[in-house]
């Protein structure tokens, strides 16, 4: 398994390496086979990327699933062009906070993308009220590259 996220702080990286480990202690326990000639299907990895991974690059495989979360309510992603090679499986989504001053963009927008074909695409997401993005950056580009599995 190759994995590799440029531009992204240690603290970061080590929670991805939670991420994979569970994935990989999760699929260690499904498979076994169920009689012969079965099998049983292995579940993928999730990864998940925040803002910090902004202007970043993600190496992952066929099958993986990515979960994009962004503070802020006033964020919208872009159509990725290659539905082949990513595509958005549902989100755009916002979790409201608990609590939160009205007017200040409370809660997060996540959406979730899965990987299909070999290749390369950008995820993009815009701030579409930059008062409410405030301190952060007006849009959100992750480059994925997606290899066979």
């Amino acid at each position: 398994m190759q994995f590799v996220l440029a531009h992204v702080s240690k603290w970061r990286a080590g929670r991805l390496a939670l991420v994979l480990a569970g994935s990989l202690a999760l699929s260690a326990c499904s498979s076994g086979t169920s009689g012969p000639g079965s099998s049983t299907t292995v579940p993928r990895h999730l990864l998940i990327a925040t803002l910090a991974d902004n202007g970043g690059l993600l190496s992952v495989q066929s099958g993986d699933r990515l979960k994009v979360v962004l503070p802020s309510s006033a964020w919208a992603f872009q159509p990725t062009g290659s539905p082949r090679v990513v595509r958005q499986v549902s989100g755009g989504g916002v979790t409201k906070a608990t609590s939160c001053n009205a007017g200040k963009g409370c809660g997060a927008v996540t959406a979730y993308f899965k990987m299909g074909s070999q290749g390369n695409v950008v995820l993009r997401a815009t701030c579409t009220q930059q008062a409410l993005c405030a301190g952060e950056p007006a849009s959100f580009v992750l480059r994925v590259d997606v290899g066979l599995a």
